[in-house]
C-alpha cells in the first residue's frame, strides 16, 4: 500500500526555500510513529532539507535525476524512477511512506491509498505546496487535534484519509 504523509497549512504551503515554514515536535513525533519501520519515498529536495542523513530504522528511497556521491549506507538508495523505487522495496513490506515534496507526491498521488496529514492552523506564505485532491474521494479514519504549548506554536490536527 502507498501512504503520503505530509504537514500543510490552512492554504496548503508545506515549505519555503527547502524548509518546512514552522516547528512543530508534536508533528514531527506523529511522521516518526507513522514512517518508522517503514520504507519510505522523498525526492533530492526533501533529501537536502534533512541535511543528507538518512532517517533512522527506515530504508531511504531518493528519487533524483542527480547523482550523489555518499558513504555507503544499506538503509539509502538513489533511484531515477518510480519503477524502479517500487521495484527494490521487500515485498514483504506492507505500507511504503512517501514523504515529499510536491513533485514526488505528485508522481504517487493517483496510486495512494492512505494520507497522513497534519493540517496546521496557520496561513502562511510558501513556494510548495500539497497537491490539490477532491476531498470527497476520501473518507477520515483518524483525527486527533493537538493545541498550541510552549513547544509547539500553533494548533494542528492530524489525520488519516483512506481512499474510497
Amino acid at each position: 500500500m502507498i501512504s503520503i504523509i505530509s504537514a500543510m497549512s490552512k492554504n496548503h504551503v508545506i515549505g519555503i526555500n527547502n524548509y518546512i515554514p514552522w516547528y512543530l515536535p508534536n508533528d514531527l513525533k506523529w511522521f516518526k510513529h507513522n514512517t518508522i519501520n517503514k520504507p519510505i519515498i522523498m525526492g533530492n529536495n526533501t533529501y537536502k532539507s534533512i541535511n543528507k542523513i538518512p532517517l533512522p530504522n527506515r530504508l531511504n528511497i531518493i528519487l533524483t535525476k542527480k547523482i550523489h556521491k555518499t558513504k555507503k549506507n544499506k538503509n539509502t538508495i538513489f533511484v531515477s524512477n518510480k519503477k524502479t523505487a517500487l521495484s527494490i522495496i521487500p515485498k514483504k513490506e506492507k505500507e511504503i511512506m512517501i514523504i515529499g515534496g510536491n513533485q514526488i507526491y505528485n508522481i504517487f498521488f493517483k496510486q495512494a491509498h492512505r494520507l497522513y496529514l497534519t493540517h496546521v492552523n496557520i496561513i502562511i506564505k510558501g513556494n510548495v505546496f500539497f497537491p490539490k485532491y477532491q476531498k470527497n474521494n476520501w473518507f477520515s479514519i483518524y483525527k486527533k487535534f493537538s493545541y498550541a504549548d510552549k513547544n509547539n506554536l500553533y494548533d494542528c490536527f492530524f489525520e488519516i484519509l483512506q481512499r474510497h
